[in-house]
């Protein structure tokens, strides 16, 4: 396996936004409003999202997620870079272009902690 990070089941709230990033424009533009969905796994740089919102690869997407456990939600910005439109599990995988410190402390202290389940354990 060629992964980076090891991933871990999750189902977090999340919502997210396709974003238009044109050469002559200096900031993001959203394109369309936030969709409602929900993770199926995550890691400390990418996140898969169940979703029947068709998303094109290398699109640009704004993340709003919210974490339970901290009480509010952490906004990134992420990348689509793979995708699933197999029955049942349909969704986008996305890299996170800017990861927050708050995120990457969260997930790897939830992972420590034994609250996910990890996916490449074997």
């Amino acid at each position: 396996d060629r992964r980076r990070f090891r991933r871990f089941a999750t189902d977090v709230k999340i919502k997210f936004r396709k974003l238009d990033v044109s050469a002559h424009q200096k900031e993001q533009k959203a394109v369309m409003a936030l969709i409602a969905a929900k993770t199926v796994n995550i890691s400390e740089t990418g996140i898969f999202i169940k979703t029947g919102e068709p998303v094109s690869l290398n699109t640009l997407l704004e993340i709003t997620i919210h974490f339970e456990s901290m009480d509010r939600e952490v906004k990134t910005l992420a990348k689509a870079v793979w995708a699933s439109n197999e029955a049942g599990n349909q969704g986008i995988g996305v890299e996170m272009l800017k990861v927050s410190p708050e995120f990457f402390e969260h997930v790897v202290q939830r992972a420590k902690r034994g609250n996910w389940v990890d996916m490449d354990k074997g």
